[in-house]
């Protein structure tokens, strides 16, 4: 991670730090064995990996624990979830999220995990380490968790190096004409879909002037501008006729 996202990281555990651990937490027996339980407390909170915390971030409050336990552990799942390996998937903890509610909770807490989440997403488009998660399918499940996807375009900074331009081609080649056409698997109302698709049309200018200038050099990633150009040319005379 970048000194960035790591400063937020430690803000997060500070913002959380107030919420500590019941006596005891409750769950139904059914659900959560003695070996859960134990493989969940045997190590000290930052310490706590994927296989001690996975059952808990998908079972808590529901079957295990209640609210002041899961904000104690969140941080680390949070930690967790945003980290290069992604080793909590992200939509158990988004689900978890907007189960408890997340927007009535404190405000620090609001402001923190959407700090953080806006920097993951900046490092994700733009840092190779995170090459294991596909922007492609974050961007439609963190915009719809924030409710807010212009955000996501706002703060993408595609110029940065060349996997963030790869990622940007990779993510316009799979999703231009499923939304030219609103057929996008995800449920997005159609002014979003129109939004993203003019925001794709809109970095045309760049992925031209770039293949231009670097058109000597043999590279994937100018292939893939180059055949990503010619879909959307076709699409735009397509949808035209």
């Amino acid at each position: 991670m970048t000194d960035n996202l790591q400063k937020m990281i430690e803000e997060i555990y500070q913002v959380f730090s107030v919420y500590n651990l019941s006596n005891s937490i409750e769950s139904c027996p059914c659900c959560v064995s003695d070996e859960h339980k134990k493989n969940l407390m045997e190590k000290p909170l930052r310490n706590l990996e994927e296989e001690n915390l996975s059952r808990f971030a998908f079972k808590a409050v529901t079957t295990w624990g209640n609210i002041s336990d899961y904000k104690h552990f969140f941080p680390r799942i949070l930690e967790l979830m945003i980290s290069p390996k992604n080793e909590i998937d992200e939509y158990i903890v988004f689900s978890k999220l907007n189960y408890l509610e997340w927007r009535s909770w404190q405000d620090s807490e609001q402001k923190i995990i959407f700090e953080v989440l806006l920097q993951w997403w900046k490092e994700m488009t733009q840092n190779d380490a995170y090459k294991l998660i596909s922007p492609d399918s974050l961007f439609f499940e963190l915009g719809e968790f924030l409710g807010d996807y212009k955000i996501l375009l706002d703060n993408w900074f595609y110029k940065e190096n060349l996997y963030s331009i790869q990622c940007l081609v990779d993510f316009i080649m799979i999703n231009y004409v499923s939304l030219r056409h609103n057929n996008s698997i995800f449920k997005i109302i159609s002014k979003d879909a129109k939004e993203i698709c003019s925001w794709m049309e809109a970095q045309e200018q760049f992925l031209e002037a770039y293949y231009l200038e670097n058109m000597e050099i043999e590279s994937e990633l100018l292939n893939d501008i180059s055949d990503l150009l010619f879909i959307m040319e076709c699409e735009k005379k397509v949808m035209v006729e």
